[in-house]
Formats: C-alpha cells, sequence, structure tokens
C-alpha cells in the first residue's frame, strides 16, 4: 500500500526506538518472527482533505496539506504479552490500533499479525477469526441482553450454542455481571456496558486482543476487577491495550510504547521507562517559615539541589538520577538535623510513568510548536502574562516571580494548567 507523500519520516531520538526500528528494518519482505504476535513495520495514516481553507494573506481558497496520523512506527509485540500503548489524544493510538483490526486500510507500510498481513483483505478475514476487539467506545444493541451478546458473538467466531452460553456465563461472571445477565444491554450504567464490550472481545479464546480505553467510565472496584480479567486474560495470547490511565499502564503493562504526534517515542518495561526518564526521586519538606533558608542550605550542601518548588511551609527538592547513590548518607545527616530545623515531615517518591509520559508529551509538543506563546494570569497580580511553550519559571514585568505548571488538556495539547507564586 503506497501512496505520494505518504512516508512523513522523521528521524528517532531514542535509541530503544531505533534499536526496534532497525530490527524491524531487517525483517522487511521476511516473515515475522516465530516468537513474536504483531509486527508493525512502518504503518503510514495520511488523511487528505477534500475541502479548501481559506488563505487570509493570499485572499483565496487553498487546499489543506495532508495530516499524517500515524508517522510510520515500527515495533514488534511477542505472544503471551501484553503491550500498552500510550500517548495524549491525537497521537494516533487509537488509528493505528483501527489499522491493525481493518478499521482503516494504511496509507502505507506493513501490519503482520501471526504471519497474516493487514494490508490485504484476505490476509485480514484470516486475522479476524481469531482476533477480540474492545473498541474506544461501546457498539451494543440496546435490546439484546448480556447474555444473548456473547451468544450471538460467539456464534459469530464459529463457537456452538451450549459452548457459547457456557463460557459467556464464566465471562459474564469474571466481571461481577451474571446478576444482570438477562437484563438488556440499554438499560446499563456506562462502566456495566464497558464491562459488557470487554468480555465480549474475549469470548471464543481469541489468540490477540485489542483494548482501546477499556475501563473508562469505570468505578474504582470494576477497574480492578477488569485488572484482573486482562491480566489472565494474556496467558497464551498477546494483549493490545491503549489507556489515558498511567496506573494502569504500570499495572498491566508488560511493555510499553508512548506516541506523540504520530510518532513512536519512547519503548520499554515501566521500571526502565520511569529509570530512563524520569527526574529520580522527589523530597518534599514541611517545616517553619523560618527554617526554609536551613532546609534549603543542606539539600544544598548534601545533595547539591535546589529547591524546585517552595510555598511558605513546604519545599520539593528533585533528585536526579545521577545522585541517587547519595541518598542513604544524606537521609543519615539530615536526621540529625531535623531536629534543630524543625523539620514535621518529609516525603519521598520516586517518578511514576505519569513525569515520563508528561516530559513525552511536552517534549512532542515543544518539537513541534517551538516559539508558541500562552496567555496565563500572573497568579498575586492577576495581569495576563505571555509564557513560551514549556517555561517553567516566569519573571513577570513587575518583579512577580510565578511557576507554570504544564499538562495535558481535554483535547490532548500540551498546555498550562496551573500557575504558583515561588
Amino acid at each position: 500500500v503506497s501512496a505520494e507523500g505518504a512516508r512523513p519520516l522523521e528521524p528517532s531520538e531514542d535509541e530503544d526506538v531505533l534499536a526496534e526500528e532497525a530490527l524491524m528494518q531487517q525483517r522487511t519482505g521476511q516473515p515475522m518472527d516465530p516468537q513474536s504476535a504483531v509486527e508493525v513495520r512502518g504503518l503510514v495514516q495520511t488523511f487528505r482533505s477534500f475541502f479548501p481553507k481559506w488563505d487570509k494573506e493570499r485572499k483565496t481558497y487553498a487546499q489543506k496539506a495532508p495530516y499524517h496520523a500515524v508517522k510510520a512506527p515500527q515495533f514488534a509485540i511477542k505472544r503471551g504479552q501484553l503491550f500498552c500503548l500510550l500517548g495524549p489524544n491525537g497521537a494516533g493510538k487509537t488509528t493505528t490500533i483501527n489499522m491493525l483490526t481493518g478499521v482503516l486500510p494504511p496509507t502505507a507500510g506493513e501490519g503482520l499479525i501471526y504471519g497474516e498481513t493487514v494490508t490485504h483483505p484476505a490476509g485480514m478475514a484470516r486475522i479476524r477469526r481469531s482476533m477480540g476487539v474492545c473498541p474506544q467506545f461501546d457498539i451494543l444493541w440496546s435490546s439484546l441482553t448480556a447474555r444473548e451478546h456473547l451468544e450471538v458473538f460467539g456464534a459469530v467466531k464459529g463457537m456452538s450454542v451450549s459452548d457459547a452460553r457456557l463460557e459467556g456465563a464464566r465471562r459474564l461472571e469474571e466481571v461481577r455481571l451474571e446478576a444482570d445477565a438477562d437484563n438488556l444491554a440499554g438499560g446499563f450504567s456506562g462502566g456495566m456496558k464497558r464491562r459488557l464490550s470487554v468480555v465480549i472481545a474475549l469470548i471464543a479464546e481469541p489468540n490477540i486482543v485489542f483494548l482501546d480505553e477499556p475501563t473508562t467510565g469505570m468505578d474504582p472496584v470494576s477497574r480492578r476487577q477488569v485488572w484482573d480479567v486482562i491480566e489472565s486474560a494474556k496467558q497464551g495470547r498477546c494483549v493490545v491495550l491503549t489507556t489515558h490511565s498511567m496506573e494502569e499502564a504500570d499495572i498491566l503493562g508488560d511493555r510499553i510504547g508512548i506516541m506523540a504526534k504520530g510518532r513512536l517515542r519512547c519503548l520499554g518495561g515501566g521500571v526502565h521507562l520511569k529509570s530512563k526518564f524520569g527526574a529520580g526521586y522527589q523530597i518534599g519538606v514541611l517545616a517553619p517559615p523560618s527554617s526554609m533558608d536551613g532546609v534549603k542550605e543542606a539539600f544544598k550542601e548534601l545533595l547539591g539541589v535546589e529547591a524546585s518548588a517552595q510555598s511558605e511551609r513546604h519545599a520539593a527538592f528533585s533528585v536526579p538520577p545521577e545522585k541517587e547513590g547519595l541518598l542513604p548518607s544524606f537521609f543519615n545527616e539530615f536526621d540529625r538535623k531535623k531536629e534543630s530545623l524543625g523539620v514535621e515531615s518529609v516525603q519521598v517518591a520516586m517518578s511514576t510513568l505519569e513525569d515520563v509520559f508528561l516530559r513525552i508529551a511536552k517534549e512532542a509538543e515543544e518539537g513541534e510548536n517551538a516559539g508558541k506563546t500562552f496567555t496565563v494570569m500572573a497568579p498575586i497580580s492577576q495581569m495576563p502574562v505571555q509564557v513560551m511553550m514549556g517555561d517553567t519559571r516566569v519573571l513577570e514585568a513587575g518583579g512577580e516571580r510565578f511557576q507554570v505548571v504544564w499538562g495535558i488538556d481535554e483535547e490532548g495539547n500540551f498546555t498550562p494548567v496551573d500557575v504558583k507564586p515561588e
């Protein structure tokens, strides 16, 4: 499959991604590795607009540039592995899943699932026989019961009526829907519909399961139950999961890939990614205002780090990975100074997968929107201030200093989410 201008190739920077790309390139034109369930070999999805847009400068209509939603990621997923695909909205996660499940034909590149290609109708038909899919949005019949849904999908996948009933009852029990088995799906809550969609994907024991944000809208108890189901489901099969829950990805993912702006930005296990991209340890100290100078001096003297954030009674310090070896001796010495400094409490936390996610999203956004400015309100003067993309510390014209906290908005864009006085 190819198209003019379809491969928006951009050099990868992460060594893990580069190594995976090199491995996939070596296999171009070759059969799949027998240990792999999925191989993504440079899949591209380009959307072209047939409607021109108004060019203000030229005062005429001009054709819109093509939008490259997925920009040739290359990676493999092993059999028996749960691969978690993360990224902000618009990163290309769901589009990648849609190409692998046959919903969208790729613009270019190749995807292989258990040796069959997704770019050929016959290959895709064979893949579907052993594939389960939980789409991002529930596709259910409001006039059918939960039990009837599983019987219908079991029959579609070639199960006998008796086998579909037996497995359907077991699946409904796994997600605590057995009491609602004979109730119409149209009366289910959003969380109940998601649970039903998950077990529909698992009916008939498929070899590969795609779960696109499966726990959206679930309460914490239901979410944990579904996690147990997903964890057991990966035994003997491949599971591909997309989610906005960093906790979910950290708990379930054997391997994690983070996409941003259509590209695969990093790849590896959760511990590896946190060690590689995280900011090390975060230490928070609660102390009286009169002790803050002494606390900051102790951290500077013993660890060589400055406060990354501070309020009247609290100071936060980021300890980079290269200084983690100093922490045992630091805490021994700091414990001896705590009483004289009046320190009330000390909290220590490791970098989280969310820290990694935000860093990757920020770097991708900064690379694409370098020089972009945002308007924020200075926290004390309440005057509008222009800040550059990614700036975390700002000096307002009137002399007010404040910090900018960045995050992801509801549309998946990297943006200021809070401002705090220094």
